[in-house]
Order: structure tokens, then C-alpha cells, then sequence
């Protein structure tokens, strides 16, 4: 057997706090035959000192003399991997014990997937189970709508020719890359929670939320471009409103979207970018989680959302559209 068979990378800064837990999980996986190698991004803190505790044959340390960001660093990861196979982690996150070995055995048995992910268990401020689609088709329709892979539980083939991540984007980075890759690779997620994903104050949602918005908008502008070319400044901006669904929306605006989401299908239907029924399907999530999050703040015609989603869709949902509707009248009745 090779070794290693698979190459862990890390890129952390200033990560004392949480590193320590991380490289116990890594060390304690049931899948021995790996190396991790580490970019450590010109930390200030002790993360150095933790890291070399370990005194672990199957690190590779790399320190940076500046800072270089998360980009850089994953691509000399990249670099330095001798793995067939290469795994991402944060320095925050927990591998669950079984996570190499669920993820080798399926690229091992699927020779004609590039990338896979899996579930994650969030843990810390949040305890969210994250769910994402598990084949192709709907990892790549989904795509239009968000970033529906873990990266720091994401496996993929050394193909460091393929798979090398933009620097200009200080985050998104992986967002922009499975939109870039997934139309000429093959892409799943395996249902088994593979990450425990800790959240907190100093992760890079929060620390660089304007840079991770703006990879986020880049990518999901880079897919709509490619069903729905000829979209409008107007419509993209009412796309992109739609894909954040903790804001609600006016009543116009969600007539509009339901219109903006038709020309979308229709023009699927002339260039056959997506699946057309798991395209509908993902345009009524997204529609339904907009609607239910905008009752909390205004009246949205029932018509209207039966007009888009239909009947038996509500039906499925009913224990949500109930509790929106209830929410909405208890705020009405507040208010009087």
C-alpha cells in the first residue's frame, strides 16, 4: 500500500484555542495511513508550540514569514501533497473517528469522482445539523443557490492541475472553486456526519463577512450566468436578495421572484444547464424559505406562493406554513 494514502491539509492562523482538539482527532482516526501537512499563516500566538507537541512523524509544518490567507496556503498544501487522496479540515473543527475512512473507501469504489463532502454536526455557539444533496445533479443545482459543500469535510484526488483554489478571494475560495470545477468533474456527498464544524466568534464568516458575501455573490452570479445569460442588473440583484434567506422580502418582491424564478426554468428548459425537475424542486425550497421567513414581517399573498410552489408542496410543509402564519397574526394582533 502507498504511503501515505492520503494527505490531510491545514492552513491556520492564530489557532490555539481549538488546534490541539483538532490534531487529537486527526491522530486518533481508525485510518492511519496519512500525512498532515500544516501551513502555519505567521501566527502570533502559541499555535507552533502545540502543533509540535505532537511530535508526530506524519507532519509536515510549513511557517509562513507573513500572512498569505487561506488561498495560498491550501495551494502549497496542495503542493506538498504526497497522497493519492487529499482532505481538508480546519484547525477548529473534529473529524469524526470514522471520517478517512468512509471518504477513501468511496473514491476508492467511485473512480469517477473528483470531490466528495458530507455531513457536519455544528457544535459550539450553533447545533445545526448540516444537510447537504448527496448526488451530482442536485450538488450542482443547488450551487446556484449556495455553497452546498463542507469544505473543511471535503476529500478529493491529488490533482493538483484541477484543483487549485483563487487567490484574489480572501474567502468563498471554495465556493468559487466547485463552481468552477463542477461542470467538468463529478462531485457527491456521502449522508454520515464526518465533521463535528464548531462555530464561533472568530471564524471567517464572521471576521471576514464582506469578503465571504462577496465570493458568495461572484459564484452564484458565475452559475445564473451560465443558465440565464441574459438576466437583468435588477433581476441578478433580486436572485442573489433571494439566495440570503434570513432577510425578509416585501410582498412585490416575492411576486417578482416568482417571476424571476419562471424566466430562470424557462430558459433551463431551451439550454438544459441543470435537471429540469431538480431545478424546480430547489427553485420551490428556495421560494418557500423566503416566503416563510417574510411572514414574520408582512403579509404575503397565499396566492402567490400557490401560484409558484403548488398545493401538495405546502402540503409537505404544512407544519412550517402553519407556524409562519400563526407567527405572522400573533405580530398582527401585537401591533393593534
Amino acid at each position: 500500500m502507498k504511503f501515505p494514502k492520503v494527505s490531510i491539509i491545514m492552513s491556520v492562523y492564530n489557532g490555539s484555542d481549538y488546534i490541539e482538539e483538532t490534531l487529537r482527532s486527526i491522530f486518533e482516526q481508525e485510518y492511519k495511513n496519512f500525512e498532515l501537512i500544516i501551513i502555519d499563516d505567521a501566527s502570533t500566538d502559541n499555535t507552533v508550540e502545540i502543533i509540535n507537541k505532537f511530535q508526530d512523524k506524519r507532519v509536515i509544518l510549513k511557517i509562513n514569514n507573513e500572512n498569505k490567507r487561506l488561498a495560498y496556503n491550501l495551494n502549497v498544501a496542495i503542493s506538498l501533497a504526497e497522497g493519492e487522496y487529499i482532505a481538508r479540515i480546519d484547525a477548529d473543527d473534529i473529524c469524526s473517528m470514522d471520517r478517512l475512512t468512509k471518504q477513501v473507501n468511496l473514491l476508492e469504489e467511485n473512480s469517477n469522482l473528483l470531490i466528495i463532502g458530507g455531513y457536519a454536526k455544528q457544535f459550539g455557539d450553533s447545533h445545526k445539523l448540516m444537510k447537504y444533496p448527496l448526488i451530482h445533479e442536485e450538488i450542482k443545482t443547488a450551487l446556484l443557490f449556495e455553497n452546498c459543500l463542507c469544505h473543511p469535510a471535503v476529500m478529493y484526488r491529488n490533482k493538483p492541475e484541477v484543483i487549485q483554489y483563487d487567490p484574489e478571494f480572501k474567502a468563498s475560495q471554495d465556493y468559487e472553486l466547485w463552481t468552477r470545477l463542477i461542470w467538468s468533474e463529478e462531485f457527491a456527498n456521502i449522508s454520515d456526519i464526518v465533521l463535528n464544524y464548531r462555530v464561533h466568534k472568530k471564524q471567517t464568516k464572521f471576521v471576514l463577512h464582506e469578503e465571504q458575501n462577496s465570493g458568495a455573490r461572484y459564484a452564484r452570479l458565475f452559475m445564473l450566468r451560465k443558465v440565464y445569460a441574459e438576466a437583468t442588473e435588477d433581476e441578478k440583484e433580486l436572485f442573489l436578495l433571494s439566495c440570503n434567506t434570513h432577510i425578509p422580502k416585501t410582498a412585490e418582491q416575492m411576486r417578482e421572484l416568482a417571476l424571476l424564478y419562471n424566466n430562470i426554468f424557462n430558459s433551463n428548459s431551451k439550454c438544459s444547464v441543470f435537471d429540469s425537475n431538480i431545478l424546480k424542486k430547489y427553485m420551490k425550497r428556495q421560494y418557500f424559505k423566503n416566503y416563510y421567513v417574510s411572514l414574520h414581517d408582512n403579509f404575503v399573498s397565499l396566492k402567490t406562493l400557490l401560484e409558484f410552489v403548488g398545493p401538495s408542496y405546502i402540503a409537505s410543509n404544512f407544519g412550517l406554513f402553519v407556524k409562519a402564519y400563526l407567527f405572522y397574526l400573533k405580530q398582527l394582533l401585537k401591533s393593534r
